[in-house]
This record gives C-alpha cells, sequence and structure tokens, in this order.
C-alpha cells in the first residue's frame, strides 16, 4: 500500500477550494479538484472518503475559527470600550479573511448541501440576539415596542453588507475604509 503524502493532501485540499469557490458544493466535481490537482480521481478516494470529508477538510477550520470569534465578541462586548461590537465582528472577519478569504466566503456562499449550509444564518442569529439584547436598548429614544423581526433585519443586512465588501476589494485599505464607512453609516448610533 502506498504511503499518503502530504504534499498530495495539500495540492487536492488547494484544488477543492478553487472547485468549492467557483462552483460552490453542490456543483463541484471530484473530477475536476483531481484533475487540478494531478492525481486521478480513484487516487483523491485515497486522501477523502467523499465530497463531503473533502469539503469538511479545507472548511472546519475556518468554521471554528469564525463561530469562536463571533461567541468571543459578543460574550465580551460589555468590556471593551472604545469599538463597538460591530467594529469587533468586521476585524473578525478581516482577520478569517486574510488567511482565508476563500474559505470564509464558500462557508457563507457555496456550503449548501454539507453540515455548514446554515453557518451564515447561525452567525445571523447570534448578531441579532446581541443587536436586540444590546444594541438596540441602548439606543436614545428606544421604544420597546419594536418588532422584533427588524432585530434579523439589522443583523443579516450587518452580515450580507460584510460578505459582500469582502468579495469586492483585494486591497487591504480600500477594504478598511469600506468597512469603516459601512459601519459608520449603518450603525450611526452606535460609534
Amino acid at each position: 500500500m502506498q504511503t499518503l503524502k502530504e504534499e498530495v493532501r495539500n495540492n487536492i485540499c488547494r484544488a477543492a477550494v478553487d472547485e468549492f469557490w467557483k462552483k460552490g458544493f453542490c456543483n463541484a466535481s471530484m473530477r475536476a479538484i483531481a484533475k487540478n490537482a494531478g492525481i486521478t480521481v480513484g487516487n483523491l478516494y485515497r486522501y477523502f472518503k467523499d465530497k463531503e470529508d473533502l469539503f469538511n477538510a479545507v472548511i472546519f477550520e475556518t468554521h471554528a475559527r469564525l463561530i469562536r470569534y463571533v461567541k468571543h465578541n459578543i460574550g465580551l462586548m460589555m468590556n471593551r470600550p472604545g469599538k463597538s461590537f460591530f467594529e469587533h465582528m468586521a476585524d473578525t472577519i478581516l482577520a478569517i479573511r486574510k488567511e482565508n478569504l476563500r474559505e470564509l466566503i464558500i462557508l457563507f456562499e457555496g456550503s449548501r448541501g454539507t453540515r455548514y449550509e446554515n453557518v451564515k444564518e447561525e452567525v445571523i442569529n447570534m448578531v441579532e440576539k446581541f443587536v436586540n439584547d444590546e444594541y438596540l436598548p441602548g439606543i436614545k429614544g428606544f421604544t420597546k415596542g419594536l418588532d422584533p423581526f427588524i432585530s434579523h433585519v439589522i443583523a443579516s443586512g450587518f452580515i450580507e453588507g460584510l460578505i459582500m465588501i469582502n468579495k469586492r476589494y483585494d486591497d487591504s485599505c480600500q477594504l478598511r475604509r469600506a468597512i469603516s464607512q459601512f459601519i459608520n453609516f449603518y450603525f450611526q448610533n452606535s460609534i
């Protein structure tokens, strides 16, 4: 039996990220991944049992970091003077983006059909809880009779906006400026 090689595994993962980036999980082809990794399909299956196993291998760490950072930001928000929760959330996305932009976007937009397919909604729900419990009550003139769905709309718009900005800008200065402008406009009451 031939031993598995780390270099081959890494080539497969790089090819998989490219394929999932272009086509998402459902439309990605194991044959195309194998071809782009420079191996046969049969050899690919020696490294990964199926497409979902491969998807998990390239997405797992990015997912774990994202959820850990979001929970950390929410849990420690009250002990962070100076920056708003939304600025910290943007910093979280930027930190993950720095090393794993494609994986982050795949996670949010290309994971349908996997156990990660609800991750965007999971993050939105965490942000929504913060908006509802902490952000809206802190706004002067906030009325308790506000439709609870508004918190979901605010959180959804915020996460979708961050995703769109991250996909649009490659230059880090332009990216930071766009995110700052977005947060200042979107949450002018919190800054």
